[in-house]
């Protein structure tokens, strides 16, 4: 799924959100990507979504994916948090 938002913060948590919820719902293969193209600001409750969502994909036998994330801050920010990895950043 393309990320529509350049921002995902405080004001877009809840659209993002839903979005996700709704995509989710409705996939069925065996890996979840996310692509972040055009995402330059990742809030921590985005963070934490994108969290619920690992567990999400875990519990269903889905690997999660997040694509083209080339904003130093939000790598920074999974770095710091211990998240690339567990986020599956490619």
């Amino acid at each position: 799924m393309k990320i529509e938002f350049s921002e995902i913060s405080m004001i877009e948590i809840e659209s993002f959100y839903t979005q996700l919820l709704e995509d989710v719902s409705t996939f069925h293969g065996e890996t979840y990507s996310l692509d972040f193209v055009n995402v330059e600001v990742l809030s921590l409750p985005a963070i934490q979504v994108l969290l619920a969502l690992k567990k999400h994909c875990d519990d269903e036998n889905i690997k999660l994916e997040c694509l083209n994330i080339t904003s130093d801050s939000i790598l920074q920010s999974l770095e710091i948090y211990n998240l690339k990895d567990k986020l599956g950043v490619k």
